[in-house]
């Protein structure tokens, strides 16, 4: 096609998780009937690789085509390009939709959670937030009114495995989060919905573990190991396994880590000068004003909240919780130094 390289759709957005739907500049386009939405449809599939001919007419007509389908399948290209514009090019004997690929929201969901997935320990809050956005792009089951195609049952399936994979991993970053207690009734509600997915009870067992409710965390096991059972004769996988026996053994390494807590300390110094002389001279006198010393340096580091962190000698070291009440302590300690009465 001459010029195709330079070519560069804009404004066209299409929409799969859910019917199929696409806009143009905002502007809903209309697609036609069942067998024109299923040509696009399965184009948007394979946005930017070429779909044979062959392949069109097997997912459109199956394996009985009528004797005019290649007609008719150029036909319904023909009117998709009226409709939404020159995206659908002919390459290699069939047909390529030429769409950049993140205007197509099943791509642009597939890539946030691939993108997400390696912050949920690093950056938890991050992925949570990421996470949230793609699974708000989904309207219904993928391509839900283009039925027939094995291909598109086929994608479908595997974007809907992988809307499950990215709810898994938002729970995951929220449990890292410590948010346990406001995931419990969301994940009763999905392993009521998927019993066969496993990682969910898992998580459903952790936070009530973590929220103090061994017992019900347990009671959650015995109930996907009934189920796996009379279900499909299947014992639960070894991770939830060993999951209840941690529980059941009250693991520590099953609670959340404590954040490390940063404090910033001010410290504030005060020695007697040449005391060493002095106490080998005038011990008692030493003595004496050391005390005194000691009440007037002692008494402002409390009323200042301040804490004695030791004593060497006559020295004193003390600390602050700010800078500023440090300083201000030093200069009333200089004033009440000054101000007393040292002829005792």
């Amino acid at each position: 096609v001459p010029g195709e390289a330079s070519y560069r759709p804009s404004g066209v957005n299409v929409r799969v998780l859910g019917p199929v739907e696409v806009l143009n500049g905002g502007v809903d386009v209309r697609l036609g009937g069942p067998k024109p939405r299923a040509v696009f449809a399965l184009l948007v599939a394979e946005v930017g690789a070429p779909v044979s001919v062959e392949t069109l007419i097997d997912g459109v007509w199956g394996d009985e085509p009528t004797a005019g389908a290649r007609s008719t399948l150029q036909t319904y290209v023909s009117n998709l390009r009226a409709a939404i514009g020159d995206v659908i090019v002919r390459d290699d004997g069939g047909y390529r939709l030429v769409a950049e690929p993140e205007s197509v929201d099943a791509v642009e969901f597939e890539r946030a959670v691939e993108q997400a997935s390696g912050l949920v320990a690093t950056a938890p809050a991050e992925a949570a937030q990421r996470l949230r956005a793609a699974l708000a792009l989904w309207r219904g089951h993928p391509y839900a009114d283009v039925p027939g195609p094995f291909p598109l049952e086929l994608e479908a399936r595997r974007l809907e495995e992988l809307r499950l994979r990215a709810v898994e991993l938002r729970i995951e970053a929220e449990l890292v989060l410590g948010r346990h207690a406001q995931l419990i009734a969301e994940l009763e509600v999905l392993c009521e919905e998927f019993p066969v997915y496993e990682r969910f009870r898992g998580q459903h067992m952790l936070a009530l573990y973590r929220w103090g409710r061994q017992a019900e965390a347990l009671r959650a096991y015995q109930k996907t190991r009934t189920y796996l059972a009379e279900e499909l004769g299947l014992e639960p996988s070894a991770q939830l396994q060993e999951l209840e026996r941690g529980i059941l053994n009250q693991d520590p390494s099953l609670l959340l880590e404590p954040e490390p807590q940063v404090q910033v300390v001010a410290f504030l110094l005060t020695d007697v000068e040449d005391s060493t002389v002095l106490w080998e001279v005038q011990t008692e006198a030493m003595r004496a004003a050391v005390a005194q010393h000691d009440r007037i340096v002692l008494g402002a580091v409390e009323a200042a909240g301040g804490r004695v962190v030791k004593r060497v000698g006559d020295g004193i070291d003390v600390a602050f919780a700010e800078v500023g009440a440090a300083v201000t302590v030093a200069g009333e300690i200089q004033r009440l130094l000054a101000a007393a009465d040292w002829s005792g």
